[in-house]
């Protein structure tokens, strides 16, 4: 049985031939437009749960699904399945768009399987089974139902799911598919076990993570607070503005004399209009005054502003070259030496505010493997001299920021490849930026766990050859 019961704040205030007055949380909300008998039809929201479709063929009807459809977009019922008191699963919108399923009756050898973008996951004391193309959140209640979500990973009848989920009745076996099937957990699919998702070209290219993290970091479809809320201030102590030294050994990098506007550089459309990918590089090794005046225009420490310790919701921020979400500069610069004249090779670790570089190995194996990883990625004839790679302190964001830290932390990365493509370009220097990257052997190199800081973009930089 497949219930509609009103959220634990909202009341049905009034009703009229085609209208209905909620009240959520204080505040007053008329739907318009649920056609006649909208009053007999939800009376039963009154005073509790008011089943979907008593009647055989009305379950899911045209004008039952809109109903449906506006009372759950705008977060006013919960969808339950289960029957005499024992819930299975319950259902809520987390957006305006969630769309509703028509479902076809589940009999007739028909064929179904889970949504290739649902996920399931722990959320405090609850099991939790999301849409994120239908923006539904699930919980299932009891535990038997992920035997049947288990079985669905393959295409199957509701009579073959009847005989392997042993732990449900045949009743529950199909008041569970066609509650999946209504918030688009669950789709139908043709007998060699394709469904629209597999056929569609919109939604065959489109990944599952891709879909979850544009879901999860933006208002309006996370159904989740997607903001700076500061959620982890008075917890946790914010991580300083510049990281502790990473080696015992430093090279100081030359500063450039002319890089603040002496005359000599490009304007700024002249240096967009020649910007471009390079992947060809010279033998000749590249000056360390040449990577010095690089590091030192793009990403070098230019003052930092501290934590007022009698604000709770106050952290160290800092002022680079580059934009950065709430001035957390999240992102480490770690050039991987090749070639480099006055620099040995090595894997080092930028320090912007002393304008050094700051040895982590001098491993041949961890030079060669990241130059190695950063030519393949960009199908590049040559070794560039150098290899930066990016990484971010994820606790930088995630202590400010929620539900949106990650997708900040590659928003800083693309106006940082851009920064550094502009400053290439204006020195006569061969740029790349990179799409994918090594995080095993950075983890390996660095001895860094992957939770708490990881690679998160790769730039070559080097001489043309």
């Amino acid at each position: 049985m497949i219930d509609l019961v009103l959220r634990s704040d909202v009341a049905l205030l009034d009703s009229t031939e085609d209208s209905l007055v909620f009240d959520k949380s204080g505040w007053r909300m008329r739907l318009r437009g649920l056609g006649e008998r909208a009053e007999e039809r939800l009376s039963g929201l009154r005073t509790g749960p008011m089943e979907l479709g008593a009647e055989p063929g009305e379950a899911f009807s045209r004008r039952m699904l809109t109903v449906v459809q506006m009372l759950t977009a705008r977060d006013l019922v919960e969808l339950r399945c289960g029957e005499a008191g024992n819930i299975l699963l319950t259902a809520v919108s987390v957006s305006e768009l969630s769309q509703v399923t028509r479902m076809t009756e589940p009999g007739g050898g028909k064929l179904f399987r889970l949504s290739k973008f649902v996920c399931t996951r722990r959320s405090g004391s609850a099991l939790i089974i999301e849409s994120p193309r239908k923006y539904f959140r699930v919980e299932v209640v009891d535990p038997g139902v992920l035997v049947l979500v288990g079985l669905l990973a393959r295409p199957q009848s509701a009579e073959s799911l009847v005989q392997n989920c042993a732990v449900l009745e045949r009743e529950a076996v199909h008041d569970t598919l066609a509650f999946l099937g209504l918030v688009g957990a669950v789709v139908e699919c043709r007998e060699d076990g394709k469904s629209e998702e597999d056929l569609l070209p919109v939604l065959v290219q489109r990944e599952f993570h891709d879909v979850l993290m544009h879901s999860k970091s933006r208002q309006g479809l996370a159904g989740e607070v997607v903001a700076g809320t500061f959620r982890f201030a008075g917890e946790f102590v914010p991580l300083p503005a510049l990281k502790e030294p990473m080696g015992a050994s430093a090279v100081p990098l030359p500063r450039p004399t002319g890089a603040a506007g002496d005359g000599s550089s490009m304007s700024l459309a002249e240096a967009m209009e020649k910007r471009r990918s390079v992947r060809s590089f010279s033998t000749r090794p590249l000056p360390a005054a040449q990577l010095g005046e690089f590091l030192f225009r793009t990403a070098r420490l230019r003052g930092t502003h501290p934590m007022n310790k009698d604000d709770p919701l106050s952290y160290e921020f800092s002022d680079r070259p580059y934009p950065s979400g709430g001035g957390i500069y999240d992102v480490e610069i770690y050039p991987v030496v090749r070639n480099c004249e006055g620099i040995p090779s090595g894997l080092y670790h930028y320090d912007p505010e002393g304008h050094a570089l700051e040895l982590v190995s001098r491993a041949e194996e961890v030079v060669r493997g990241f130059v190695h990883t950063a030519r393949i990625s960009a199908v590049a004839e040559s070794e560039p001299q150098v290899v930066l790679v990016l990484s971010s302190r994820f606790s930088r964001l995630s202590w400010k920021y929620q539900g949106l830290a990650y997708a900040t932390t590659l928003k800083n990365v693309g106006v940082l490849y851009e920064a550094m493509y502009l400053v290439a370009t204006d020195m006569g220097l061969a740029p790349c930026a990179l799409g994918g990257g090594d995080a095993v052997l950075f983890s390996r190199a660095t001895g860094l766990d992957v939770t708490e800081e990881s690679t998160v973009g790769e730039f070559m930089l080097g001489i043309e050859g």
